[in-house]
């Protein structure tokens, strides 16, 4: 069985299911990578496919040619995920300065994660998380509620509403509130920033998977 992928906006493949799990052991796709194969009417996430049994959750086959892509919500999250990683980089370069902009990007994917989780129950709201996390001296405490709350509630709505999916992990994300508070007395500036970067990539999935599920649900 032959499928396609689909890498910030742009359709690849097809490749076998070999090389899919080729391209997600070695970190160029992520489980919340759209894929698409005949037989789905729909790109699906990454998380949704079982490969192991050669098929997803298959909708009626429509065509054999995939469908257009890509979910806008999804695109844009990846694209903040991609340009965290270029300013990250870039700080190489440019001495630190463009780490302003990973810790905007960052802050941003956390607004967003926040929006798809307000459902009544929700710890707080998108506005608070960010805005509360630059009072100085509160937010050595609000870090806990923006940071590890989310992992918290982002898994709360995927359990409740079944959404299939990898949890983001709630331990990590206590590690990260850790790291900051610490930083730099215990923790080196590059421990924080690789826990923030992996912590990051599981808020993008979970949110891509709920954006994904309640459309492909609401359809």
């Amino acid at each position: 069985m032959m499928w396609y992928y689909a890498i910030n906006g742009q359709q690849m493949g097809p490749v076998d299911e070999a090389r899919i799990k080729e391209l997600l052991a070695n970190g160029t796709i992520s489980e919340s990578t759209l894929v698409w194969t005949n037989g789905m009417s729909t790109w699906q996430p990454l998380a949704q496919v079982n490969l192991d049994r050669g098929s997803a959750q298959l909708q009626p086959a429509v065509s054999v040619t995939p469908p257009g892509l890509i979910d806008p919500q999804v695109n844009t999250l990846n694209k903040l995920f991609t340009w965290m990683w270029i300013s990250l980089a870039a700080s190489l370069i440019t001495f630190g300065i463009s780490l302003l902009a990973t810790v905007t990007l960052f802050m941003i994917i956390v607004y967003k994660s926040w929006e798809l989780v307000q459902d009544g129950h929700a710890r707080t709201t998108p506005d608070q998380a960010v805005a509360f996390s630059f009072i100085p001296g509160f937010q050595f405490w609000w870090w806990f509620i923006a940071f590890k709350s989310l992992a918290k509630d982002l898994n709360r709505v995927m359990a409740n509403e079944h959404i299939p999916g990898k949890p983001v992990s709630e331990d990590l994300a206590l590690w990260f509130v850790i790291s900051l508070l610490a930083a730099p007395l215990v923790f080196p500036l590059i421990a924080t920033v690789v826990i923030g970067i992996i912590l990051a990539s599981q808020y993008r999935d979970a949110a891509a998977s709920i954006i994904l599920e309640r459309k492909n649900t609401s359809s």
